[in-house]
């Protein structure tokens, strides 16, 4: 396993008994009156997790470095109102369509459909003006975790059919675990994902990530224009910036190499097989914490956070440029546009199924 092979051997945790906690994070003004934002916790020995109604956003995630010391390693902030008021997803579900569809617009079956573009951009990015992160999903407590569902209406920012979701998440001892489901009653596109930021070094030592050591197991990127649309190329990453299979530490030489010089910002491309399968690990030598990240999915977009602002989040922190990593399996972005590329078209009686597992673990 790359893991051991670049890193050495890494603590397993053993079992625990997961408890779940539902709580009410804040409160959401809808003009005439309010809607309660529900809280998650989900807990055992090694992980605590907080994940809110509200988009179904990982709030925090706390685990363990070498000395035993809990810390929360996700981006993310104290309370509703700073999540109202962001702009960059952070811990967000991505829905209808994680990533980019270009110029706003698809053809399926003869007919083309115009797609809500983002508020900064003339591209329909993570599902729209209004997307999943946006909504206030409903919550069910489970015996190791909590399930979320959400009906989304037929013309919903501007895609065809209604899409009823459910995103099950689970922690297992030192898993957590993340199922995506859908169906649909007309034929429809559906690309779902989370926006996580992590820094393994955790809020006391938050800072820029060049300390933190990524891996990427991918043969090959897509290339993208100057609006981050794919082109249709599919390159490979040896002998480019992007080429992390062995593993590089984020430094900013290497985010400067990056054309352009803002850092990284691409979609790496695996086996569309339907497996569980090793995307990244990321590790933060200094405090022994390391992820390692699965997926079925067949992409997976790597961001260093390169136009996050200043600004401050959780335990009164300062986030901003380069100081997290945003690690999102999904399928390939503007796939709709690309016949080539895997495809994320549900037809109804069809089920979209696709899982990605976050593994933690001490180094």
């Amino acid at each position: 396993m790359l893991r051991s092979a670049i890193f050495g051997t890494a603590a397993v945790l053993g079992q625990s008994r997961t408890t779940v906690k539902e709580f009410e994070f804040g409160r959401i003004s809808l003009g005439s009156g309010f809607q309660s934002v529900r809280g998650f916790e989900l807990e055992n020995d090694f992980i605590t997790c907080t994940v809110l109604s509200y988009g179904v956003t990982f709030q925090k995630i706390l685990v363990r470095d070498r000395t035993s010391i809990f810390d929360d390693v996700l981006m993310g902030f104290d309370n509703i109102d700073d999540y109202l008021k962001n702009n960059d997803y952070v811990g967000g579900l991505l829905g209808r369509y994680a990533n980019r569809i270009g110029g706003a617009s698809f053809t399926l079956y003869g007919q083309t459909y115009n797609l809500n573009p983002t508020s900064w951009d003339t591209n329909h990015i993570h599902g729209g003006t209004f997307g999943f992160d946006k909504v206030v999903w409903a919550g069910n407590v489970l015996t190791n975790g909590v399930e979320f569902f959400h009906s989304s209406p037929d013309g919903d920012e501007g895609y065809p059919g209604k899409l009823d979701t459910i995103v099950t998440i689970r922690l297992d001892g030192h898993e957590i675990d993340v199922t995506y489901e859908s169906r649909t009653d007309k034929p429809t596109h559906v690309n779902l994902s989370h926006h996580w930021f992590f820094n393994m070094n955790g809020h006391m030592n938050w800072g820029l990530v060049d300390d933190l050591k990524l891996i990427v197991p991918s043969e090959d990127y897509l290339e993208t224009d100057e609006e981050n649309i794919p082109t249709g190329r599919v390159l490979p990453v040896s002998r480019s910036p992007f080429d992390l299979r062995e593993g590089h530490f984020l430094t900013q030489g290497l985010l400067e190499s990056v054309p352009g010089g803002h850092g990284i910002d691409i979609c790496y491309a695996f086996p569309e097989d339907g497996k569980l399968k090793q995307m990244a690990v990321l590790a933060a030598p200094y405090t022994g914490r390391l992820l390692e990240l699965k997926s079925t999915n067949p992409g997976l977009q790597v961001y260093t956070a390169n136009w996050v602002p200043d600004t401050v989040g959780k335990y009164n922190i300062p986030y901003g440029k380069h100081t997290a990593v945003a690690l999102e399996p999904q399928f390939w972005p503007d796939s709709p546009n690309h016949a080539q590329f895997p495809s994320t078209l549900l037809l109804p009686g069809q089920y979209y199924k696709q899982q990605t597992k976050m593994a933690f673990y001490r180094i």
